[in-house]
């Protein structure tokens, strides 16, 4: 499996694991000048955390917890529902 992230601003595919998300306070009106000022070390990042790894991480629990493949199954199909039908 690969994992990328398309940049619907650029039209460009991104290496999953070269990206990071930046936080930058709502009160920033100009992006650029807040990044010069600022260092990357100084701006607050975030993982990227996917639908998928949320599903390894689930299976991988309810695998060690005991929990039947019918049950885990059924589990992570109405998860996903919610997550997919949250609009």
């Amino acid at each position: 499996m690969y994992k990328i992230i398309y940049g619907t601003d650029t039209e460009s595919i991104e290496d999953y694991s070269q990206c990071v998300v930046l936080l930058i306070p709502d009160d920033v009106d100009d992006v650029e000048e807040y990044l010069d000022e600022h260092h990357y070390d100084d701006v607050p990042q975030q993982q990227i955390v996917c639908w998928e790894d949320i599903v390894e991480s689930l299976a991988l629990i309810m695998d060690a917890e005991g929990v039947s493949a019918t049950t885990a199954q059924t589990i992570l199909l109405s998860l996903g529902d919610a997550v997919t039908n949250n609009d």
